[in-house]
């Protein structure tokens, strides 16, 4: 992968985890973080949320962040979990990091991971007149949550992290990328990208055009490729895959 000069858009600490695998692999590695993450768990909602959980069904949690915002202050509730309570985690990124809290996980999807495939567990089309609680940010799709009501779950969506655009200087990042041209822009969901495009100004449909989007959904695929990008799908968002997917890319 010597041959790869790749920017990556993801949050800290996850975007170093990333460069370092990168790197290992021969590959040069920039990190310009578009999403900046601000847990918010000290709520009344989700204060709430915990206190309810021997009378809730489901937890959802909808991201490692979301794992990293509530399951400290789940745990000091209650250090045994409710035996009625069944834990779902969106995809294996987020099952990973529950049970790095010795939290049990009893719903994760096959990939790809997203809303649409954890939708599809047996268990979630059998939630009428059940309690659940997702844990998610402030800015999320709908089809979660509307799908589920519409199932006849009794659904509490509580907010527990927000995601927002960091305020950075990018004109360093702009002078990189003009004097030695990214090839390789992973962008892991599509408010990284919007953020990114916010953040480059003017300078962003110039240098986006020119290389090659990462992006880990068919989803954020079909939306970048709207606007003229050339675009490479991984898998899933899990560093293995990302950095198998490179490596398939660049022997092509």
């Amino acid at each position: 992968m010597s041959a790869c000069n790749i920017l990556i858009t993801r949050p800290e600490p996850q975007a170093s985890a990333l460069a370092d695998r990168c790197r290992q692999e021969n590959a040069s590695a920039t990190i310009f973080s578009t999403l900046e993450i601000q847990l918010n768990a000290k709520t009344a909602a989700v204060q709430q949320a915990i206190q309810q959980l021997d009378t809730t069904d489901y937890l959802i949690f909808t991201s490692r962040n979301a794992v990293d915002a509530v399951l400290p202050l789940i745990k000091a509730k209650w250090p045994n979990l409710p035996k009625s309570l069944s834990i779902a985690a969106i995809g294996d990124s987020t099952a990973a990091q529950l049970r790095a809290h010795q939290c049990p996980v009893h719903i994760v999807p096959t990939s790809p991971f997203n809303s649409e495939a954890l939708l599809a567990d047996p268990a979630l089309n059998a939630v009428e007149k059940k309690r659940i609680v997702l844990f998610c940010a402030d800015k999320h799709r709908d089809l979660l949550p509307s799908t589920l009501q519409a199932r006849g779950a009794y659904l509490d969506t509580v907010i527990c992290y927000r995601v927002t655009c960091p305020e950075v200087d990018p004109t360093p990042l702009i002078q990189q990328w003009l004097n030695t041209p990214f090839n390789i822009v992973i962008c892991t969901s599509h408010q990284s990208l919007c953020h990114l495009q916010t953040l480059l100004g003017q300078q962003a449909t110039p240098l986006l055009e020119k290389t090659t989007l990462l992006v880990v959904s068919d989803r954020c695929a079909a939306l970048a490729k709207q606007q003229g990008y050339t675009v490479l799908v991984s898998n899933t968002a899990d560093n293995d895959s990302i950095l198998n997917t490179l490596k398939g890319y660049v022997t092509t």
